[in-house]
This record gives structure tokens, C-alpha cells and sequence, in this order.
């Protein structure tokens, strides 16, 4: 094991995310390829010894490595004017007369650490040849983002735990990292003159999360993969056809054969009886203003779905344009309505609004409220009709792995402002033994455990459709 120490000298960061919307959001914990790159720079800077280069094209091969940080403070963003250094054309040199000099808007993003010390770690690596040019690289580092965001660098054989893990599977916090031949592209782009492409990216997730799983918990792994909704036509009571669209859109995209538990079908077409994709439509509700609309989507795979085929299956979904921002992807477009859906970052510094993060849908929490209807599977009538029903959610919940309610209680009418009583969705259709095509019975729920449980809850013959969402309520 070793691992590279990044002591930030003022207690403080500053480095702006990569592919941040406006350049506003500082990046913590530091990626590894901007420590990389921080070390190519000081390798560069200091006579470009060959022996330090062989150890470089060493680190760039390893596995990538997990990270220990402490938490940050991100500072207020503030805008600062400042003259910019563009070199104008020969007829425009005026320009550069310091009463010429436009200033442009520019960001600063920093962060304050409360601990200074954050590590890169390879646990099953050993330096050996190559520890003594590592040292000399590391001592040679002055600086990991800005060139005011000072930094002393060196190589620590007994780190502290890892609080950032890599995955392979899509969603966690996006980072940065470096590969084999990574030297070589920063060597070709510094002497063409340009800034360095981030092209490989992976997720990271911190520890802290796993913790959650250890409650009573749904089928679903909780760490959603969330896609921001922009355009028309994004309204609640829309959210099944929403749903089914997101998913046939995936499914497109999906490698060949598509596997079953994004279908939902056996190879031979008939349906699944294991857990599956399910998608969640992410409403504005909740609150004073809330009104319904819809401002997210977001992907809900099985628990015990190995990372590597996450991965592979949903590559198209989740990958990054050059300039690192995730990639739009348009899922229906018409004369009337058009929606554009972008992934988000389930973790990091961005200030996320309230509905887009994935915790506001996946507790831990006892009271669960419904946001799109919970369809009853049975026709119930007579006079034991509402107990029946009750039953009957309560027995959905046991379906996706939950315990037994505490509570039940159903109405036509959610406990959260801005969500539509029952009536107003669209009723899902079903088949019924003489292979007629009724439709489904709708009620919103409140639902009570007697713990916490860990969502998603999703519940009801619809769940896999956008039906039977809950929103966990705080004590």
C-alpha cells in the first residue's frame, strides 16, 4: 500500500469543477487526475527527469485509487470583473491599453477544509523502483488547482481509511481520473497550446452512504442515477407516459440483448417475476409553491446487480462530452411538448435543489407519503372493500422487500401539496384472466413503519412505470 498526500497549506481549496455550468462550484475531494496532472506539471517545470517520467507512466496504469477527505466548506460564490489576456489580432492591439481592457466576469471557487490533508490511495500497490522519483516529483508539486491554492505533496506509506470508494457502476460523484497514455496526451496538448481534455471519468462513492443499506430497505439500490428535465410537457399527470418513454428511450440504448433487468421480460418475452429498472418521475411537491411539475428523472436499478454490467448497459446514459459536462439527451420531441434530460451529480458541492437529490427520495424514514397513485392489483367491493385495499398495499410493500406497515391509511388525496388526487392520472391498464384489458384501481397512501426503512419505496403493479413513488416524510 502507499498512497500521495495533498496537504493544502491554507487550509483552504481552490479549484473549479470541471464541467460546472458556470465555472461557480469548487471541486472537492480533488480528482485524481488534476493531482496527476499537478504532478506531470511539477515533473515538467523541473528538467523532465527520465527516471520520474518511467514512475509517472507507473501511476497513470495503476487501478484507480480510493480517497480520504475530510468534509468542506464551500465559499459563497462572487462574481470578479477582471481584464482579460486574450491576445487580440493586429488591427485590434488597441484592445490590450489598460483603459481598453473590458473586464469579463470571472469565478474564484474555493472552499475551506476542515482537515488540510486529503490522500490518494492504492491499496495494493508498491512503488519500489519507483518510490525515490515519486518523492522527487511529489517535493517538486507547489500547487493543485489554481496557482493560489497552495499545496505540499509526498508520498505516505500508512494513510488513513478511504471515505471515497471507486465504483464501475453508473450515479455516486463523479470524478476525474487518469489512464494509461494520459502522459502523453497532457505532453501533445501542452506543446499544441491547449488545455488538457478530461476524457475518462468514474464514481466515487463515499462510505458514509453504505451505512443506510444496513436498515430495512426495498429491492432498489438506493443510489439513483438522477437526470435533470428540461422542456414542456412535464407534468405530473403525465408521469406514466413520461415513465414509459424514459424507459423505451433506455432500452435504445441499451447494448444487445437487452438484459432483463432493464425489460422487465425473460429472454423468451414473458414477464419477469425478479426486480427490474424501475424509473421515478421527481415532481416539485411538497412545499408552500410546489405545483407538480416534473423537474427530474431518475433510474432505479436492483439491489445485487453487479457494478460492471450497470456500467456496461447504461454507458450511453451517463457518459460526458469533452468539455466534461454530462450528455443531453432528448427523450421526445413534437410540435407541442419537448423534454431534455442531463444527469446530475448525486454527491460533490453542488447546491442541488431539494427535489433532484436522491436522499429526498430514499430516506431512511418510518412515514412514507405517496406522490404518483399506488394501483390496487385486486378488485375488492362489499363491505370489507376499504380493509381489503389496505391489505393489499400492505402487501405490495412486502413484495419489494419491506416489513410489515405499522400503518396504512388510502385516499384519493396525497398528504403533499402540489400532487394531484388519484382520479386525475391516467389509469394503467391490465390484463385480466380472460385476457380482457381493464384498468387499475388508483388510491394515494400514507404508509407508517415501525422503523425507519431505506427506500426507494416504490410499490404497486406500477411501480416499475412511475407509479406508486413515495416521498419519505421527516419525523
Amino acid at each position: 500500500m502507499f498512497a500521495i498526500a495533498i496537504n493544502y497549506l491554507n487550509n483552504r481549496v481552490m479549484a473549479a469543477a470541471y464541467g460546472s455550468p458556470d465555472g461557480s462550484e469548487p471541486e472537492w475531494p480533488p480528482h485524481p487526475d488534476r493531482v496527476f496532472m499537478s504532478l506531470v506539471a511539477a515533473w515538467g517545470q523541473t528538467g523532465q527527469d527520465r527516471q520520474e517520467e518511467l514512475a509517472l507512466r507507473w501511476l497513470e496504469r495503476l487501478p484507480h485509487p480510493s480517497i480520504a477527505a475530510g468534509k468542506c466548506r464551500p465559499r459563497q460564490a462572487v462574481t470578479s470583473y477582471v481584464p482579460v489576456n486574450d491576445t487580440p489580432s493586429r488591427k485590434n492591439r488597441g484592445r490590450l491599453l489598460p483603459q481598453n481592457r473590458i473586464p469579463q466576469p470571472r469565478y474564484f471557487p474555493s472552499a475551506a477544509l476542515d482537515n488540510p490533508v486529503a490522500h490518494l490511495i492504492w491499496p495494493d500497490a508498491e512503488p519500489e523502483e519507483h518510490l525515490q522519483a515519486l518523492q522527487r516529483v511529489c517535493a517538486s508539486v507547489t500547487n493543485v488547482g489554481h496557482s493560489t491554492s497552495l499545496a505540499q505533496a509526498y508520498v505516505e506509506n500508512n494513510p488513513p481509511s478511504a471515505n471515497w470508494l471507486p465504483r464501475t457502476a453508473p450515479g455516486g460523484h463523479q470524478m476525474r481520473v487518469p489512464y494509461a497514455g494520459r502522459l502523453d496526451d497532457l505532453i501533445v496538448a501542452y506543446g499544441n497550446g491547449q488545455k488538457p481534455v478530461a476524457r475518462r471519468w468514474i464514481g466515487y462513492s463515499e462510505t458514509g452512504e453504505a451505512e443506510l443499506t444496513e436498515k430495512p430497505h426495498s429491492a432498489f439500490n438506493p443510489e439513483l442515477i438522477v437526470f435533470e428535465a428540461t422542456g414542456t410537457g412535464l407534468d405530473l399527470h403525465a408521469a406514466a407516459r413520461i415513465s414509459a418513454t424514459f424507459r423505451n428511450f433506455i432500452m435504445a440504448k441499451c447494448p444487445d440483448p437487452v438484459p432483463e433487468w432493464i425489460s422487465g421480460h425473460t429472454p423468451d418475452g414473458a414477464p419477469s417475476h425478479q426486480p427490474h429498472m424501475a424509473i421515478l418521475p421527481l415532481p416539485f411537491v411538497g412545499s408552500q409553491y410546489a405545483d407538480g411539475h416534473i423537474m427530474g428523472l431518475a433510474v432505479a436499478i436492483p439491489r445485487g446487480m453487479t457494478n460492471e454490467e450497470a456500467g456496461y448497459c447504461l454507458s450511453e446514459l451517463t457518459k460526458r462530452e469533452e468539455d466534461g459536462r454530462p450528455s443531453r439527451h432528448a427523450i421526445f420531441s413534437s410540435e407541442w411538448n419537448r423534454a431534455i434530460l442531463q444527469q446530475i451529480e448525486a454527491y460533490g458541492n453542488r447546491r442541488l435543489q431539494q427535489t433532484l437529490r436522491p436522499r429526498t427520495w430514499t430516506g431512511p424514514a418510518r412515514t412514507w407519503h405517496t406522490v404518483t397513485p399506488v394501483t390496487i392489483d385486486r378488485y375488492y367491493k362489499g363491505p370489507d372493500k376499504a380493509r381489503l385495499e389496505r391489505e393489499n398495499v400492505t402487501e405490495q410493500c412486502r413484495r419489494i422487500g419491506l416489513p410489515t406497515p405499522a400503518t396504512v391509511v388510502l385516499g384519493q388525496h396525497s398528504m403533499l401539496e402540489g400532487v394531484p388526487p388519484a382520479r386525475e392520472f391516467t389509469r394503467l391498464k391490465r390484463r385480466s384472466d380472460r385476457g380482457g384489458n381493464g384498468e387499475w384501481q388508483h388510491t394515494h397512501a400514507v404508509i407508517v413503519f415501525a422503523e425507519p426503512v431505506q427506500g426507494p419505496v416504490i410499490i404497486g403493479s406500477g411501480r416499475y412505470r412511475g407509479y406508486g413513488l413515495c416521498r419519505p416524510q421527516p419525523e
